[in-house]
């Protein structure tokens, strides 16, 4: 992907867009294992709300309750992941307010957040796990699983 230029004539690299986009071919480590419990998320609550709802055949509108409770869900998953990802398109922000990003893609969704920090899958830390990307994004520089 290329560099874009915004209205302000800041440059955004294409690797920092990159990060962003969440289709599964661009998706590879952590980000796939987070991608992989949205649509974990999406899969369970559509189910559940389409039986719930009595299915299409004595409920018409099954279909429209599900897609509203799937939206519900995952949501803030999707947006947590977004916010794990603005380092390298907001590299003024300090640490504090980096700290309250985190904080609030936790609130969001603390499993997607655990996801793409690689905690779900190591069994200990070192230290405490930052919800936001790290700053070198170049392609192939994130952890593969």
């Amino acid at each position: 992907m290329e560099d874009i230029t915004t209205a302000l004539g800041t440059t955004v690299p294409g690797p920092a867009i990159e990060q962003l986009l969440f289709t599964r071919e661009w998706l590879t480590g952590e980000r796939a294992t987070a991608h992989d419990t949205l649509t974990e998320q999406a899969d369970y609550t559509y189910r559940a709300a389409y039986a719930l709802s009595g299915g299409g055949e004595l409920h018409p509108d099954a279909h429209s309750a599900a897609v509203t409770n799937l939206l519900h869900n995952v949501t803030p998953g999707i947006v947590a992941f977004a916010l794990h990802h603005l380092r390298p398109l907001l590299p003024d922000l300090t640490d504090e307010q980096w700290t309250r990003i985190d904080a609030a893609a936790i609130a969001l969704d603390l499993r997607v957040c655990e996801d793409l920090s690689g905690a779900s899958i190591v069994e200990e830390t070192a230290g405490p796990q930052l919800a936001h990307a790290p700053v070198d994004w170049g392609r192939g520089a994130e952890p593969s699983r």
